[in-house]
């Protein structure tokens, strides 16, 4: 299916989305595993055809594959550029390759083929062709009188120096070539917020009919906003926000317009909490969601949350697991009350809360992701 949907980008996405939900997730395109089309591998995981890659064309897919099926995988950038036909593929091909990620693998980050020493000079991916287009032409050149070859042998560009683009920026840089996030999603940093705090997911709200009366509490990212005028000249705005699941459009009117209107800003961390109702005006059985309170997704650790839980298996309690918690904990001083549930698994309902009077810790990233390295200890928030 994905094969057959190559030029449409929106489906591409739209089944992509579903094989992530089947468990099934696709893995991003490679140029030393990729073909033109979706493929399987031999772990029988999708591979990302080059040929769904926004700005490829099938020459230059073609150019690629085709050398390395009959000279073998590129050992590296370097050897990427002396060994393709550069006249199948081009400089806008390679720049949608990198910001596809198919040149991840080559461990030069994505910044760095776009680094310009100075305005107006070259950047280092373009550096990369030009040499490619030398080694090329020397590759070609007819042998003088004495058997040697007519160009000087041209040396490597330098690797600049180590740079990464923030995670955002990178993430929509890809999505813009391939449809979807695939390396990661913008709300990785957040997910223990959306895991522990939001009722429902955006993609669920497409059968808001079904939500009437309820309480709903989502997070996600600003897509879209736009900001119109009404027939009778009030404004109003429209903001767009998705999560893991997909995507769903907010309308702001009157006074929520006026309160809210500071949050519609692209790109913006959001935690929105409303409620399904009938409509204000029209047919009565027409429901909206009714906008309570927003906050910026990143505040509501500093609000909401009172106390980490961490839940852990009494087999599973052991002096070395303590003594990795207290040096977590000591090395990430913060607000947080720390506190433990430790629990029998071998009887129902047996469990024993710990709360810790003089220990809190700071939820930042890295804190989060080593706790969540200790397979044994799993993590709540307390509300």
């Amino acid at each position: 299916v994905l094969t057959h949907n190559l030029s449409n980008i929106e489906k591409i996405t739209f089944f992509m989305e579903e094989c992530k939900r089947m468990g099934a997730p696709v893995l991003g395109p490679d140029v030393n595993e990729s073909e033109y089309m979706f493929t399987v591998n031999k772990k029988s995981e999708i591979r990302f055809g080059l040929g769904a890659i926004k700005g490829i064309g099938e020459g230059a897919v073609d150019a690629i594959v085709r050398e390395r099926k009959e000279n073998g995988p590129y050992k590296d950038m370097f050897d990427l550029v002396r060994r393709v036909d550069l006249k199948s593929a081009n400089k806008r091909c390679f720049e949608n390759l990198v910001l596809a990620g198919a040149l991840d693998s080559f461990n030069i980050t994505r910044a760095q083929y776009f680094y310009q020493e100075a305005e107006n000079q070259s950047t280092f991916l373009e550096k990369l062709i030009k040499y490619g287009a030398g080694c090329q032409s020397n590759s070609n050149a007819a042998p003088n009188l004495f058997g040697e070859e007519t160009f000087d042998e041209i040396g490597e560009p330098k690797l600049p120096a180590f740079i990464e683009w923030p995670t955002l920026k990178q993430l929509s840089m890809e999505k813009e070539v391939v449809g979807i996030f695939l390396s990661g999603h913008p709300l990785d940093d957040y997910k223990l917020e959306i895991d522990n705090f939001c009722t429902y997911q955006l993609a669920s709200l497409s059968n808001i009919k079904e939500f009437k009366g309820k309480d709903i509490a989502v997070g996600g990212i600003v897509t879209e906003v736009v900001h119109r005028t009404t027939k009778t000249g009030k404004p109003f705005g429209l903001l767009s926000m998705e999560d893991y699941s997909g995507s769903f459009q907010f309308a702001l009117f009157g006074d929520d317009y006026i309160n809210f209107r500071k949050y519609m800003i692209d790109n913006y961390f959001l935690f929105i909490k409303g409620k399904v109702q009938s409509r204000r005006w029209g047919n009565p059985e027409d429901v909206e969601f009714k906008i309570g309170t927003i906050q910026l997704l990143p505040d509501i650790k500093e609000t909401l949350v009172k106390g980490l839980n961490l839940n852990i298996a009494l087999s599973d309690l052991t002096e070395e697991l303590i003594g990795k918690i207290e040096n977590l904990a000591k090395n990430n001083v913060g607000k947080c009350r720390l506190n433990f549930t430790i629990y029998d698994r071998t009887e129902s309902n047996l469990s024993v809360e710990m709360p810790s009077k003089n220990v809190s810790v700071d939820l930042n990233k890295e804190f989060l992701e080593k706790i969540k390295a200790l397979k044994t200890v799993d993590i709540t928030l307390k509300k």
